[in-house]
């Protein structure tokens, strides 16, 4: 966004929702980073919890199967070497740098921002003037890094000084050695002055350790130029590097010569592999290592860095203090704001006073806005420039003002996706009562080669469930269901399969040897849910043998579009890599038997649109089922799952 763009969306005064949502619709059309959103893997959620958790990009599933399926699958220990795993650290430390203003061999990838913060205090203190007897922190630093403090303080003899972040600069004196402070404080959202700051302490003889959890990733950074010493920081939050993804140590080259690690170990060795009794530090940035790296976590991010080519860190500074001052005018004063109003002294999130922000935060995500909050009473909302838009800022405030008006929930607008539907329906879904099979038969050795029957006599109907192929979800979902169509005299054959990464073309050969398995020579009905539900199409078109019809259930049947629009957070990705077309239903040939395909109006899981593409390309029977979400017609106690046993049963 220009600079005169950026006053605008800073100044303007929103008066209506009506204006609210035209002026979000400018501020979209003049965003230079529009096109990052494509990106991500996102949905019709609000996301703005993004300084929690970053949204998954889109590369990092085919990677991260790469690196399973072939570096580690196929290479196994070939890869530390001829896969780059040895070097990942300092590479992907090098690929972190310009995001903070540093030049390369000044960042090592690597632990937990917990350890790193231990690491960069204890570090800093052994580096700092002798005599000097304590360490300030700033006194509402996120909780870790104040006890970490206190045991850094504790191990080194040191004096642990709390101070307000704001009074280190006048604070810090001939008795410092080091100070800790975070960049962001992470409850507010207030930008702390780090040139200012870092100056004031170096000026009294003493070093800085900034926590930039909160701000890398988020606005421009500059820890060379401005004296920085020492620096750590989450990659899991603005630089979208996933859940536990490793932490990053900045050490300024100037002393990295004297770094002084409180945990040395065999990877920060100078000769590692010689595995000498006697410590000897690598030279350089490797000398913050520790233990062996944490490749799969550390290869995500490094995909996940990707979508920073070519951005502008200026743009997504001039982003986000539009969008949070946006935000702020289209919220009208309806609660406090905690965050500093000047924009030089805010980060990227905007803060709220609520005294009833947990249950204000719940009702958001039932209505579909991801925001959190902070004990007892902050509401917190993160905006990421790459990829939140104005629409959503504009959706969010105006959302948070019917929860705090008690304004009842809106049905979502037909095929709309609803996150808030599908996760009521899952949680009925899930909180029926167990139903155990009357037997179980064994198709091939493991866990996953079983087949659970359900009723007298051989199986009529085989449902086959969903879950995006992945191993946190199994057939257990689905009993309920099978129980209550052989309670209508239908005998049920419920398949397990192989799941996760890669698990193509597994799933789909367990399929087929459980269908060659089962007792009976009579004509089977296949049905699958979800991904089952490509599972069962996929079956259908090939060899059906018995299965004389198919029913599909919400499926996924155009791999290629749902890989497109990022379904299931990249589970086609982590389960096809490139979806082949002799997977694919929609690319298929029409199953040589008939087919039926349920799907509801209201799924917010798969959208009604593959079901329309395959009816209308394959000629399926297509039943659509209004105000419906993704689970309710696979969940026995709905009027949309007793359609399916109609449907199953003959009816």
């Amino acid at each position: 966004m220009s600079e005169t763009e950026t006053e605008q969306a800073m100044t303007t005064t929103t008066t209506t929702t009506a204006d609210a949502a035209a002026e979000a619709a400018r501020l979209d059309a003049a965003d230079p980073l529009r096109t990052k959103r494509a990106a991500f893997v996102l949905d019709d959620t609000v996301y703005l919890d993004g300084n929690s958790l970053g949204a998954l990009p889109r590369g990092v599933p085919g990677r991260i199967a790469e690196v399973i399926g072939h570096e580690w699958g196929r290479l196994r220990i070939r890869s530390w070497t001829e896969s780059g795993w040895w070097t990942a650290p300092e590479r992907v430390g090098d690929r972190i740098a310009p995001l903070l203003g540093a030049a390369p061999g000044q960042v090592v990838v690597g632990d937990s921002t917990s350890v790193n913060v231990f690491k960069a205090l204890v570090a800093a203190v052994r580096l700092a003037p002798e005599g000097r007897d304590e360490i300030l922190v700033d006194a509402t630093t996120f909780p870790t890094d104040g006890y970490i403090a206190a045991s850094a303080a504790r191990l080194t003899g040191r004096t642990l000084r709390p101070v307000p972040a704001g009074d280190i600069a006048a604070e810090a004196g001939p008795r410092t050695a080091a100070v800790l402070v975070n960049h962001v404080d992470y409850r507010t959202g207030a930008l702390h002055d780090l040139p200012a700051i870092t100056a004031a302490v170096r000026a009294a003889g003493a070093l800085s350790v900034w926590d930039l959890c909160h701000s890398a990733g988020a606005l421009p950074l500059a820890l060379d130029a401005d004296g920085v010493d020492l620096a750590v920081g989450c990659t899991y939050k603005y630089l979208n590097g996933g859940p536990g993804a490793p932490a990053y140590l900045y050490v300024r080259a100037a002393h990295q010569a004297a770094f002084d690690s409180p945990l040395p170990g065999w990877n920060s060795h100078a000769e590692p592999f010689a595995m000498s009794p006697r410590y000897r530090p690598a030279p350089g940035a490797p000398r913050g290592r520790v233990g062996t790296p944490e490749i799969l976590s550390l290869l995500a991010l490094e995909a996940a860095l990707e979508v920073w080519n070519g951005v502008d860190l200026s743009e997504v500074r001039a982003k986000s203090l539009a969008l949070t001052a946006f935000f702020e005018r289209c919220l009208a004063g309806v609660l406090p704001v905690l965050t500093p109003a000047e924009p030089g002294r805010r980060g990227s999130q905007v803060a709220l006073r609520c005294p009833d922000a947990r249950r204000v935060t719940g009702e958001l995500a039932a209505r579909g806005v991801i925001a959190d909050f902070r004990e007892p009473d902050v509401l917190r909302f993160g905006f990421t420039p790459l990829y939140t838009s104005f629409a959503e800022t504009e959706r969010a405030a105006r959302t948070l003002a019917e929860v705090l008006a008690g304004t009842p929930r809106r049905p979502a607008p037909a095929g709309a996706p609803d996150e808030g539907r599908d996760g009521e329906e899952a949680a009925a879904l899930l909180a029926r009562p167990p139903a155990p099979p009357d037997r179980t038969l064994r198709y091939r050795p493991g866990p996953d080669g079983v087949v659970d029957l359900y009723g007298d006599g051989d199986p009529r109907v085989v449902l086959v469930h969903g879950g995006w192929w992945r191993t946190g979800y199994d057939r257990a979902h689905l009993a309920p269901l099978a129980a209550a169509l052989a309670d209508r005299g239908v005998p049920v054959a419920l398949v397990e399969y192989r799941r996760g990464p890669g698990a193509w073309p597994t799933a789909g050969e367990d399929l087929r040897a459980a269908l060659a398995a089962l007792p009976g020579t009579g004509p089977l009905t296949l049905a699958g849910h979800s991904a089952g539900g490509q599972l069962a199409l996929w079956a259908a078109a090939g060899a059906p043998g018995r299965v004389a019809r198919a029913v599909a259930v919400s499926p996924v049947a155009d791999l290629r579009e749902a890989a497109r629009l990022g379904l299931g957070a990249g589970a086609v990705g982590a389960c096809f890599g490139e979806p082949p077309a002799a997977a694919d239903p929609l690319r298929l040939p029409a199953p040589p038997v008939p087919v039926t395909v349920l799907h509801g109006t209201e799924d917010g899981q798969v959208p009604l649109a593959q079901s329309l593409a395959y009816a209308t390309r394959h000629g399926a029977t297509l039943i659509p089922l209004p105000g419906i979400g993704h689970y309710a017609p696979v969940d026995p106690g709905t009027a949309a799952g007793a359609r399916l046993l109609d449907v199953l049963s003959g009816g």
